[in-house]
Formats: C-alpha cells, structure tokens, sequence
C-alpha cells in the first residue's frame, strides 16, 4: 500500500472519530501529555464526568417537576370542538289524541359544538398544595444526591491518584532492584571467570536477573492500568498520556473517634436526603387523605353550537352561551381504596425511619472501620519506616561481604529481596495511609 493511500485511511479514521467525539478526538490529535496535581485531577473530573453531568440533569428535572406542581395550582384553558354527523336529522314527535302524532324538526344531521373554558381549582382536599411541597423537597433530594455523587467521585479521583503514585513508587523500586541485581550479575561473572563461584552461584544470580525484569514489566503494566483508571473518571480516553505530580505527605495525630461520628451524623448527604424523603412520606399521607375531600372547582366557559363548520347558525336554538359554573366531586365510597391507599402511605413513613436507624448504625460502622485503618496505616508507617532503614543497611553490608567473598549469592539475592519487600511495604503504608484518610473523609460526609 502507497504512503499516499495511508494517509487518506488515517484521515479518514479520523473524521469519524471527530464525528463521533470531538472533544476526545481533539485530545488523541494533540496527543499531550496532560500533567495534574490531585487538586487539578478533581476538578476536570467534576467538570467532565458523566455522573455529575447526570446528577446536574436530574437537579433541572426536578426544579422541572417543582414548576409544574406550581402550574397546576393556577387557572387552566381549555378549548374542544366536536363534530357529529347523524344518520338522520333529529325530530319531535307530537301528538294529541284522536289525532295522529305529527313529527316536528328539532335540529339538522350535522351538528358542530366548540367550547373554551378557564378552569380554577378551588379546593382540592390540600392534594396541589401538597404536590408542590413534595416536588420542591425532591429539589432537595436531587442536590443532595448530586453532593453524594461529588464526594465518591472525589474520593474515587483521590485513591486512583495515590494508587498511582503508589505503582510509579513500584516501578523505581523494582528499577533498582534490576539495576542493583544486573551489578550483582556482574560481579558473579567476574568471580566465576576467576574460579571463586561454583556455576550454579551464577545461575542463581541470572534467574534473579530474569525475575526481576518480569517485575519490572508488571509494574510498569500496573502503573499503566492505573493511569487509565484515572483516564475514565476524568472522561478521556484511556488511551491518553497523562502524569500526575507528587505529593509531600504530611502525617498528623488523628483525632478521637467520638468527633469524626459526630461529623458523620451531621454532615452524611445520604443522612439528608433519608430526612427529607421521610418528610416526602408524611405528605404522602396528607396527599392520600385529600380523596377523603370534596374536589371543588369554578369554571367559566363561552360555547357555541351550530350546524356549520364555526357552529354560528343554528335554525332551532341559540347558537352561544356564556356560562359559570361550581363543579365539586366528591367520592364518598369506594371500597375502602382511599383507606388503604391512606395506609400504605402510613407504612412508607414507618420504613423510612427504620431505614434511618439501620443507615446511621452502619454509617457509624464506616466511620469506625475508616477510623481504625488510619490508626494502623500511621502505625504501619512507624515500623515500616523502621524496617526499610534495616533492610538498606542489611543489604549494603551483604553486598559488600560478597565482594570480599564473605557472603554468597543466595545471601545477597535474599538480602536484595528483603529490602524489595521492606520498601513495597513502606510505600504501601505511606499511600495506605493517604488512601484510608480518603476513605474516613467520605464516611464522615467531607
């Protein structure tokens, strides 16, 4: 295939992928390296994700639904037209004994109504009334679902970011461990041309090499992975290069557990939200009772009738009339459906408390076990900090032995491995810690 020919298929790959996503299209075309900070990350992530885009939406249904629970409130205009053909055109019979009954015209086989009326609810049993304030509390909920959403996405842009960091942490150590295991190899060849190793000494030190490579590539995928992680919550495609800048983290006493359940109780959106859903079931009730109401409304309607297509002839009667009139409805048996349905509005409310009590008992229990990890990711970091300082020294006197020929290769291939793992560890707990503050922030609704 021509150079020419390629170009065309790439251009035209392009156009499509433009069609179809421009903002993402745009960003594979520039190809940039996109750096952030974590302060950064979040905000184009709630900027750009698709549930807080989803969340804004339900807002504006809501406020949507609100407007409307107010319309029905107000005054309505109704037009309707009719048009009836009949068979035969309607008549009177009259008749007067002895004499036969005679037949009187009473209209014409096309008769053509219109009306238009303006209706105004007088009094519904509080039923419009009550529909407006459970539209403006679903408002409410929207927004607090919408806070809801915000605090994972952050929480889940704040862990993706230091599992991140913790990868990159990973891949430089298994970087060293390669460098220093290739500088051990080197030295085993050395002292096996020299006749001071057995061959097997050297094998080992190979297989080390070769593992340590495998590592290497696992780290580098994982870090990969996670870096498209952070790519998806942002909304770009993972395809895209991005990298993430460090962090100085600061360790600091946390404080006792009764303050952060007391922040928990108070702050919790789902908490918030629970509430005003229980306030939206106890008007349910009142919205149930209002069947028990007579439904009174005033209309005031102007209608015409005729046999012409705008109903203004009409041989027999009048053909418009202006009218007022109080219409009241009132359901006074029904099989008790009223009464259920009153019931089951009852039961929703009672629900909804339990459902209260069981969300701040495990609310408290999150609080409690996020709590807890920060304890032991602090104290993780004290003796990881510990053993990683022991583990280096370990390591630099071993190898230092196998260069005199005081140690063998196992000894510093276990020595290199002991500090491999001193160091994963060390990171774990410093990222760990970073990651459960994450976790005990979201329980505690920050």
């Amino acid at each position: 295939m021509s150079h020419f020919k390629v170009q065309i298929i790439f251009f035209i790959i392009i156009c499509l992928i433009i069609h179809s996503n421009p903002i993402k299209a745009k960003e594979l075309a520039s190809n940039k390296v996109l750096v952030v900070d974590l302060n950064k990350a979040i905000n184009i992530a709630l900027k750009n994700n698709p549930n807080m885009k989803a969340s804004s939406a339900a807002i504006n249904a809501s406020i949507q639904k609100e407007k409307a629970s107010w319309a029905a409130r107000l005054a309505k205009i109704t037009v309707e037209y009719n048009y009836t053909r009949l068979k035969e055109a309607p008549y009177i019979k009259f008749a007067i004994p002895p004499y036969p009954s005679m037949e009187f015209p009473a209209g014409k086989n096309r008769d053509i109504k219109w009306d238009i009326s303006i209706i105004q609810p007088l009094f519904t049993g509080f039923a419009l009334v009550t529909k407006q304030k459970l539209a403006a509390l679903g408002i409410n909920i929207a927004r607090l679902k919408q806070e809801q959403t915000r605090l994972d996405l952050i929480r889940a842009v704040s862990i993706c970011y230091y599992n991140i960091l913790l990868e990159k942490s990973n891949v430089e150590v298994a970087e060293e461990s390669l460098d220093q295991l290739q500088a051990h190899l080197k030295d085993a060849q050395n002292f096996y041309k020299q006749g001071l190793i057995e061959y097997n000494d050297l094998l080992k030190s190979q297989v080390a090499v070769a593992a340590a490579k495998q590592r290497l590539v696992k780290a580098r995928s994982d870090l990969n992975a996670a870096k498209s992680m952070l790519n998806v919550l942002l909304n770009r495609d993972i395809t895209l290069p991005i990298e993430i800048r460090n962090v100085s983290i600061e360790l600091t006493p946390i404080s006792p557990l009764k303050d952060f359940l007391v922040l928990a109780l108070k702050n919790r959106p789902i908490l918030k939200e629970l509430n005003l859903k229980l306030k939206q079931a106890e008007l349910g009730v009142r919205l149930a009772k209002s069947q028990f109401w007579p439904q009174v409304s005033l209309i005031a309607r102007y209608q015409q009738e005729g046999d012409n297509l705008l109903a203004t002839r009409n041989d027999y009667t009048n053909s418009y009339n202006s009218m007022i009139i109080v219409n009241a409805k009132w359901n006074i048996f029904s099989w008790g459906q009223t009464y259920h349905q009153v019931r089951a509005a009852q039961d929703n409310v009672f629900i909804l408390r339990q459902t209260i009590f069981d969300v701040r008992n495990k609310i408290e229990l999150q609080v409690k076990k996020a709590w807890l990890s920060v304890k032991v990711a602090l104290e993780n970091i004290v003796t990881a900090k510990s053993a990683l300082k022991q583990a280096k020294e370990n390591y630099r006197i071993t190898n230092l032995q196998y260069k005199h020929q005081l140690a063998t290769s196992t000894d510093v291939l276990d020595a290199r491995k002991y500090l491999t793992q001193a160091e994963t560890n060390y990171h774990q707990a410093l990222y760990g810690y970073e990651i459960a503050l994450c976790n005990l922030k979201r329980a505690i609704g920050k």
